[in-house]
């Protein structure tokens, strides 16, 4: 049975945050990570990038909008099988373009508007 080391890659760098992972979960903006004994360990606002089955490496990727993202997905997906249109699906919407304006706005504060080379 493959387990799994875990890793957050971040701004900051890459960290280990749990190791013997054989299930991760992905909602509501928590990915939730199983361990071989049950025991489970919660990251808010991260996705999987990387599975090497052959090294048993996960690698996860911070994502501050995850939650706004998948709360709009879940309201889209809503919508569908309901066959109907719900102007919370607007309320998501703008709650995504909110934290991404958010995102930008803080990153073009930090390095002053600089471009990379």
């Amino acid at each position: 049975m493959c387990e799994f080391k875990v890793y957050m890659k971040a701004a900051e760098g890459e960290r280990e945050v749990a190791q013997e992972i054989v299930q991760v979960d992905v909602r509501d903006g928590e990915t939730t990570l199983r361990d071989i004994l049950g025991s489970s360990k919660s990251v808010k606002n991260a996705i999987v990038s990387r599975i090497d089955v052959g090294r048993e490496r996960l690698e996860l990727v911070a994502v501050p909008m995850l939650a706004e993202i998948q709360a709009f997905l879940s309201e889209y997906e809503r919508c569908l099988v309901e066959q109907r249109y719900d102007s919370d699906l607007e309320l998501r919407w703008e709650d995504v373009k909110a934290k991404g304006d958010e995102m930008v706005r803080t990153l073009w504060a930090r390095y002053k508007g600089v471009k990379a080379q």
